[in-house]
């Protein structure tokens, strides 16, 4: 899983101005990355930690943009390949815009869906066909 809020490069400025409300501007100054970011993780599962990342990705990839709420809500939206991305309001948002009980909520759909991912690459082998197996220390001619 990767999560992002889609600022790749630091904000100039000291240390009490890097903690200062983000600039649009910001999401965009290093937009080339993210895509490149996103690939070099290889991750099955993107997470767009709040609105703006969640249309930074949605603009790096050309993905058909639902509204964030619908994003929220909604199903796992396919990225590219077996990659899927995952909306979630920034949990520094909470106090204004969800309840616990509601950012729980999106969480556990987010660890649904790996669970899920994690069985398909954790299915056991398929069986041997039935019939007489060989044994390990049989050679078989």
């Amino acid at each position: 899983m990767f999560a992002t809020n889609a600022i790749l490069c630091l904000k100039d400025g000291t240390a009490n101005e890097l903690s200062a409300p983000v600039k649009l501007k910001w999401y965009s100054a290093c937009g080339q990355f993210l895509q490149w970011t996103i690939e070099e993780t290889s991750a099955p599962v993107v997470v767009a930690l709040g609105e703006r990342a969640y249309e930074a990705v949605v603009r790096a990839y050309g993905i058909a943009r639902l509204s964030f709420r619908e994003a929220v809500a909604g199903s796992p939206i396919p990225v590219d390949g077996p990659r899927v991305l995952f909306a979630v309001y920034h949990p520094a948002a909470r106090p204004n815009t969800r309840t616990l009980g509601q950012m729980r909520a999106d969480w556990n759909r987010i660890a649904a869906h790996l669970k899920k991912l994690h069985q398909i690459v954790a299915a056991p082998p398929a069986q041997a066909p039935l019939g007489n197996p060989a044994r390990a220390d049989e050679v078989i001619e």
